[in-house]
């Protein structure tokens, strides 16, 4: 504990405050040096039969003052009194709290015990270690007294989360399966895939962060937790800068029982976060007393303050437990209520889920509900069904609200980026019908099949063309019996279309006839402003009307011979901008 004994404050203080002292306990300030007067308050204070004195004559507010500075000091004042004020919340009325908390803390300084130190770096008020250690027997005899009784009845505001952390993880995960999420160095999420995961994410109690003031922190923290769970469990994977969902990975853990799920967040937050000996002492404290009652936060981080193993390297701090309770709650072991105005949670109360996993009580098995499906493309899913069941619904909806009925809606986009990833349509009416509560709608159903339709009138192939200098060449290498197999289509009858991946080949069947293709794939060749001039069939074979003829009609469109071209329609667009090149050209040169 970095707390100064009672000598080394009487050093440290002002000439003036020790004169006060002096005057307050009897004492002629005359000759009085700071060594006497240290003695003099040690006789005073510490002793058992003083420290006795001392203690029974303190009110219950000073004996919670007391209690918080001996066990939640680590040499910071504001530690202390916020964590007796807020032992004292569960009892205090209305209006009471202040009071009581100002007549607790002028009384403890009046009378020695709580000492001011002017200008001393990290705390202004202390209780003497000296003191501390003499009454920390006297606390230690009934551990349960200072902590307050528990509040039979529900604080008004109540925040019931349930799972939000696993669903938060699982529109990670659909994040990065249907969209491309780009990591910054420093592997944070980049802006624009944070905002669209801010729309997916339960915000409503989120870690405050007392070192970080902006308002975007205590998502950017969240978030950046969020990362590290599912990097760490082999969910998604980092390649190059982009999150890659890992599939199977993926399917297996959505597979589990959420009991399994909350284990294994808790005991990563235990492990990645926080100290191990602090998540004990929230297990044994509410194993004391595990009836549905809710205890004040403060009460339980003075409780974990008092073990051993957490005062004994000085590992302790309110905000170690407020991290390690707000992961409780977001994994729906606790449940909060009272929030201050800092959005931090004043009470706790055991869940039936906590009471499974921290105490080891039964539950009973509960399933979630079925699915509703409106005319409005409008699917409702119930917080509690398998959380594989809201995976794939996010593959192909977008989820626009939470609760214990969470909303999706259904558009064509979103059903395209479904298809993108492997799904099909067969397969979402397929999850509809085996999870309905009622009969899918039938204008749902046409839609979803329509837009399905609408998807792949139009994709791409890979493939590399062969042009031929000639036609004599290109119709010799179109009847050889041995390279035909290899050849695609003709676009034209100097421009040949070779399979994919079948270009080494062809390349030593044309030089075994002789032919020696060049070494290099040349691309289409564009003049000065960028324009592609090369059209899909050889120039030698379109032959361009004269710009100045006179059978050029009024829009402009000049006439064209194409010499045995299957796509007629190409090749006079292809002829049309090749006309266009050369006028450029040619009125460059006049001017």
């Amino acid at each position: 504990m970095n707390v100064p004994t009672l000598n080394e404050i009487v050093q440290r203080v002002e000439r003036k405050e020790l004169l006060n002292w002096a005057k307050r306990y009897g004492y002629s300030p005359r000759g009085l040096s700071r060594t006497a007067f240290a003695e003099m308050m040690r006789k005073e204070l510490v002793g058992p039969e003083k420290v006795k004195k001392i203690w029974d004559g303190l009110t219950r507010g000073e004996r919670c003052l007391v209690e918080a500075f001996l066990y939640a000091s680590e040499g910071r004042t504001s530690n202390p009194i916020q964590t007796a004020r807020s032992l004292l919340a569960a009892q205090a009325k209305p209006g009471q709290l202040h009071d009581e908390m100002k007549a607790a803390f002028d009384s403890l300084t009046r009378r020695g015990i709580l000492i001011e130190l002017i200008g001393a770096p990290g705390y202004r008020y202390v209780v003497p270690r000296d003191l501390l250690t003499e009454l920390r027997p006297l606390i230690e005899e009934n551990r349960w007294a200072l902590v307050g009784p528990p509040v039979e009845t529900a604080p008004t505001q109540i925040v019931e989360l349930g799972d939000a952390f696993l669903h938060d993880v699982v529109a990670l995960l659909a994040l990065a399966r249907t969209q491309t999420a780009r990591l910054t160095r420093d592997t944070s999420l980049h802006i624009h895939d944070l905002k669209r995961l801010q729309g997916l994410l339960d915000q409503s109690v989120l870690p405050p962060d007392p070192y970080d003031s902006r308002p975007m922190a205590p998502l950017l923290q969240y978030v950046s937790a969020l990362l590290r769970f599912a990097l760490s469990s082999g969910l998604i994977a980092n390649r190059d800068g982009v999150l890659v969902c890992e599939d199977e990975a993926a399917t297996a853990w959505l597979s589990r029982r959420r009991a399994q799920l909350r284990r294994d967040a808790l005991v990563w937050a235990a492990n990645g976060g926080f100290i191990r000996p602090i998540l004990r002492g929230v297990q044994e404290f509410f194993a004391h007393d595990s009836r549905p009652v809710w205890w004040s936060r403060a009460a339980v981080a003075l409780y974990i303050a008092r073990r051993p193993e957490t005062s004994k390297d000085n590992s302790y701090n309110d905000f170690t437990t407020d991290l390690l309770l707000s992961w409780m709650v977001r994994i729906g072991l606790l449940r909060a209520g009272d929030g201050d105005e800092n959005g931090r949670f004043e009470f706790v109360s055991l869940t039936s889920s906590g009471a499974e996993l921290l105490l080891g009580h039964e539950r009973a098995a509960t399933h979630g509900g079925k699915l509703l499906v409106l005319p409005s493309f409008e699917v409702h899913c119930p917080e509690n069904a398998p959380l594989s069941l809201h995976w794939q619904l996010l593959s192909v909806a977008d989820r626009t609200s939470r609760g214990p009925v969470m909303t999706y809606r259904l558009s064509k986009s979103t059903v395209f980026r479904g298809l993108k990833v492997g799904e099909s349509v067969d397969h979402v009416l397929k999850l509809f019908a085996e999870n309905l509560e009622r009969p899918l709608p039938p204008n749902v159903a046409l839609t979803l099949r329509e837009w399905a339709g609408d998807y792949g009138l139009l994709y791409f192939m890979r493939a590399t063309l062969l042009m031929c200098r000639d036609e004599a060449t290109a119709a010799s290498v179109l009847h050889d019996q041995r390279i035909r197999p290899y050849l695609a289509a003709t676009l034209g009858p100097t421009l040949l279309v070779v399979k994919e991946g079948a270009e080494s080949k062809v390349r030593k069947l044309l030089e075994l006839r002789g032919l020696q293709p060049e070494v290099a794939i040349r691309s289409l060749p564009r003049d000065e402003h960028g324009t592609i001039v090369e059209p899909l069939a050889r120039r030698e074979s379109i032959e361009l009307a004269d710009p100045d003829d006179d059978a050029q009609t009024s829009t402009g469109e000049e006439k064209c011979r194409v010499v045995d071209c299957p796509r007629k329609r190409v090749a006079r667009a292809l002829c049309m901008r090749h006309y266009q090149a050369a006028r450029r050209g040619r009125l460059q040169a006049e001017t």
